[in-house]
């Protein structure tokens, strides 16, 4: 990479460690960057297998793309930013003009809104309970995002394990720091 970028990339987040209920789960984002409210999810992860994600690669015998079927014991269950239960976010014609080949279903749920963070919740079934490790590709850059997961707290997701980052930008034109 040349060195220049914008701030709309992609990267892998190993978000930690989930314990889900058997039945139904729900997960909820909330996005409240730094430069105008603004970020992004392609896509999120839980998984009992020990796959580690990377780019839009998907995990064999996995469930669910938009929490539409029911994980079994050991598969990961992987659900689509863009296709969220409820969302409250605010599409802006420049940050969501993006590469959206890279993106793992061709799209990603985006929000750009200097007047209120971004939200969006996910239902799903989980057909075991178990632990599950929590994956999350969006966009950290100048991005504040956290999650809350049934009826617990909510968490800051922590970017310091991202890796694979993936510039989506069709054009770079906000020059921000460098990306791999």
């Amino acid at each position: 990479w040349s060195g220049l970028s914008d701030h709309r990339f992609l990267a892998w987040v190993k978000v930690g460690s989930v314990r889900l209920q058997q039945g139904a789960n729900t997960v909820a984002f909330e996005i409240h960057g730094d430069i105008a409210n603004s970020g992004g999810i392609d896509c999120f992860l839980l998984d009992n297998t020990g796959f580690t994600p990377s780019g839009t690669l998907k995990p064999a015998g996995g469930a669910g793309e938009g929490g539409d079927a029911l994980a079994g014991a050991d598969e990961a269950i992987w659900i689509e930013g863009e296709k969220p239960t409820q969302a409250d976010v605010v599409k802006h014609g420049w940050y969501d003009a993006v590469k959206k080949e890279g993106l793992s279903g061709g799209d990603w749920l985006s929000h750009y809104d200097q007047g209120k963070p971004g939200t969006a919740t996910y239902d799903f079934e989980v057909a075991k309970a178990d632990d599950y490790s929590f994956w999350w590709r969006g966009n950290p850059f100048a991005a504040k995002v956290a999650y809350k997961l049934n009826d617990a707290d909510w968490r800051e997701i922590d970017f310091a394990d991202k890796r694979g980052e993936y510039m989506i930008s069709e054009k770079p034109d906000q020059i921000g720091r460098a990306h791999v």
